[in-house]
């Protein structure tokens, strides 16, 4: 293996990652080619969580992030048609914050902020007296982001706990951000450490249940993102650890998740020499792949009430 690795710890106070924990899926860094070590992820067999067997030590985090990591620079290689329907979709979640903290001076705090696209949406639809910070850990990222006006750390969430943070925000916002962590369970108490009594957090993440998943989970899965993505949760363990926080569960439901059924096609083709060719188009600005994968997306809600998307919506005791 070509890069550095670490064991995982479990993020569940009562259920330590077995030894005979079954394997699911493998793979190597199919999107950035970041290094081509295979990593392959297990099920634990209790509770059904998946994790990476071995995850990159700390200091290979800049590496696995490369400059052109897309969360970096997301609003700049976005096809226009593609944001106005993505600003579309966040602005329905918009009013579900709004509705959740009735107040007009609320702070907001955005962990794994990216260029600050989901801040400047939230702060065209909500009152002035809306603050908006974030934390990132690439550079660019979130030196756009302080360009836009926001209050943006810039660093690794793992290491990051300012003392001033505490009790301070009525919303966080953890958007396909738990699953990229090696501590979740510290970054959920960090989280509820930071929020003022009933304050919100939103969790989105990759959820192993969808067609997609059940179709790719070998070694193509989008979801998987190798070597980004050190655990996956499902429903019931991650209320187990909100509530081990001292967080409660408002809401848990599926949401549409189209980006993963184009990142599993692209990976097919980035492990098969013969179809390489094709990898430059299969991306989630390729505005008619990303238009089948959406209407295969609203089916499946509509017919199962599943997708491989959790968003699950907490409140501090």
């Amino acid at each position: 293996m070509d890069i550095r690795t670490e064991a995982p710890v479990s993020p569940l106070k009562n259920a330590p990652l077995p030894d005979n924990a079954k394997a699911i899926g493998s793979g190597w860094d199919f999107e950035y080619a970041t290094t081509k070590s295979e990593f392959t992820f297990l099920e634990h067999p209790k509770n059904g969580l998946l994790y990476l067997s071995a995850i990159p030590a700390p200091d290979e985090m800049a590496r696995i992030y490369p400059s052109n990591y897309y969360a970096f620079s997301d609003e700049e290689t976005q096809p226009k048609i593609i944001k106005v329907v993505r600003d579309f979709l966040e602005n329905r979640k918009v009013a579900l914050y709004k509705n959740l903290i009735p107040s007009d001076s609320a702070h907001v705090l955005d962990i794994g902020c990216g260029d600050g696209r989901l801040l400047h949406i939230i702060q065209k639809h909500t009152p002035a007296g809306w603050r908006f910070s974030g934390i990132e850990i690439g550079e660019s990222g979130a030196a756009e982001a302080r360009k836009k006006g926001y209050d943006v750390v810039q660093g690794d969430i793992e290491f990051t706990d300012p003392a001033e943070w505490e009790g301070k925000f009525d919303l966080i916002l953890m958007h396909q951000l738990i699953e990229h962590t090696r501590s979740p369970a510290v970054l959920l108490e960090r989280a509820a450490k930071w929020l003022k009594p009933g304050g919100v957090l939103s969790i989105e993440t990759p959820e192993c249940k969808g067609w997609d998943f059940s179709l790719f989970k070998r070694r193509y899965w989008g979801g998987y993102h190798f070597p980004r993505h050190f655990f996956l949760f499902n429903k019931t363990v991650l209320s187990e650890m909100a509530h081990d926080a001292g967080l409660y569960v408002i809401s848990a439901k599926s949401i549409l998740s189209p980006v993963f059924w184009v990142h599993s096609i692209h990976n097919y083709c980035a492990d098969h020499e013969k179809y390489k060719k094709y990898c430059p188009y299969l991306k989630p600005t390729n505005v008619v792949l990303l238009a089948i994968a959406t209407a295969i997306e609203i089916v499946q809600l509509t017919l199962t009430r599943q997708t491989t998307n959790l968003q699950m919506i907490l409140r501090k005791r």
